[in-house]
């Protein structure tokens, strides 16, 4: 039974490897495009994207370094919840941060379609200060929690950010998230209606009810993919910590929802780069711009950055105000 678990293990951490390693490459993209574009810069949204990158890019990169640990060690032994919690903490608080944030990114985009004029008069630094107090907050709250011990239930299997919480810490941390995401669902869904009664009241032209349209219809898709991923993952670490009172099978079960958790912080580079035209030229142009740099300009021509940023300038406020 330890040999089936140990490969079962394994071939899981291969399997979050592969997805990370996307996910690098990706959220690498996402930021170059936000700290290197100026009109990326001065849209609150994007500035957003680019903050879940750079968290997604950290979390990617413990993805990384926990599959070296689990092709090195073997996990037939307990590990100790406590010491667990002393390495891993900060990405207990990182997910508490990011869920806020998705929350927020999801406002943000209700805010731009349904009182544009009142979301571009935002004061920016106002705007990011309410913002991140309360994911700050929440991820504050729940590493305390995370600090008591229970010495009645300090051995572990594996070491994950559900885990390494004792039993109350981890009740609140996968209640607080199940809650959180279903919000974030509500305000996309709504989101997808306020477009879809606009447009078939609209009498504008076609071309607006077209770009209405495929508004909503990419507001469908990363409704759909948050489910699949990040809901997904959180709810069956809330179902495993209502059912399963063995520790073991709880424990799987946060084993299990750790692939879909880590799709949610690889894949959204790739969806922006399929429904989104600007950030799909800028991410075109970075990559010809790196392989120029790579092999010293003898691949491919690369057109001038200034003309890159203003043939998308206009495309980038659409961001802002679907």
């Amino acid at each position: 039974m330890a040999d089936v678990l140990e490969t079962i293990i394994k071939c899981f951490a291969s399997s979050i490897l592969i997805v990370d390693v996307f996910g690098v490459f990706g959220n690498v993209n996402l930021l170059v495009a936000t700290l290197a574009f100026k009109q990326i810069r001065n849209s609150k949204c994007c500035i957003l994207i680019g903050i879940i990158a750079a968290l997604d890019l950290i979390c990617t990169g413990f993805g990384i370094h926990a599959f070296v640990y689990d092709m090195i060690h073997k996990h037939d032994l307990l590990l100790f919840r406590d010491e667990c919690f002393t390495k891993i903490w900060p990405f207990v608080f990182i997910a508490c941060f990011e869920t806020v944030l998705m929350l927020f990114l999801a406002v943000d985009r209700l805010l731009a379609v349904a009182t544009p004029v009142v979301y571009n008069n935002l004061h920016r630094v106002l705007y990011f200060t309410v913002v991140s107090i309360p994911g700050t907050l929440l991820g504050t709250a729940i590493v305390i929690l995370g600090l008591r011990k229970d010495e009645n239930d300090n051995a572990i299997q594996f070491c994950l950010p559900p885990t390494s919480l004792n039993q109350n810490a981890q009740w609140i941390y996968t209640l607080s998230i199940t809650v959180i995401n279903c919000c974030t669902v509500v305000v996309y869904v709504s989101i997808g209606v306020f477009l879809w009664c606009k447009t078939k009241s609209s009498l504008s032209s076609d071309t607006l009810l077209k770009q209405q349209l495929k508004i909503t219809k990419t507001i469908a898709y990363i409704v759909f993919f948050f489910i699949l991923t990040w809901v997904l993952a959180h709810l069956i670490s809330f179902v495993a910590n209502v059912i399963f009172g063995g520790n073991l099978r709880r424990c799987l079960y946060h084993l299990l929802s750790m692939l879909p958790i880590h799709l949610n912080y690889a894949m959204n580079f790739y969806i922006y780069f399929w429904r989104n035209d600007t950030y799909r030229k800028l991410f075109k142009y970075q990559l010809k711009y790196a392989i120029s740099a790579i092999f010293c300009g003898k691949c491919c021509a690369v057109p001038n950055k200034v003309a890159v940023v203003e043939s998308t300038s206009v495309r980038v406020q659409q961001i802002s105000k679907p």
